[in-house]
């Protein structure tokens, strides 16, 4: 859910501690570690630990992201079963 600078800051001050700031590559390594191998088959696993500790009373962590993320998102998402089929050297070969 959006909010402001100032709300986010006036919320994180009012219940202080860890803050972990997320960018698009988080979220599209946990959508694609099932077909990738150089992305650990445990993130999906880590990424539910993380937000846990969200949830806790108090709060241990706080994630932060911007909302360039949900731009991101749109723009580079790629189903993963279109992605495992894609050939890696097609982007090579047009260079």
């Amino acid at each position: 859910m959006p909010i402001s600078y100032a709300d986010a800051c006036t919320t994180i001050l009012g219940d202080p501690s860890a803050m972990l700031y997320l960018d698009t590559c988080v979220f599209l390594d946990i959508v694609r570690s099932p077909i990738r191998e150089s992305i650990d088959s445990n993130s999906a696993r880590f990424a539910q630990t993380l937000i846990g500790k969200t949830k806790l009373s108090p709060r241990t962590l706080w994630l932060v992201t911007s909302a360039t993320v949900e731009t991101e998102w749109a723009e580079m998402v790629i189903p993963p079963a279109i992605e495992k089929n894609k050939d890696p050297n097609a982007a090579l070969a047009s260079d």
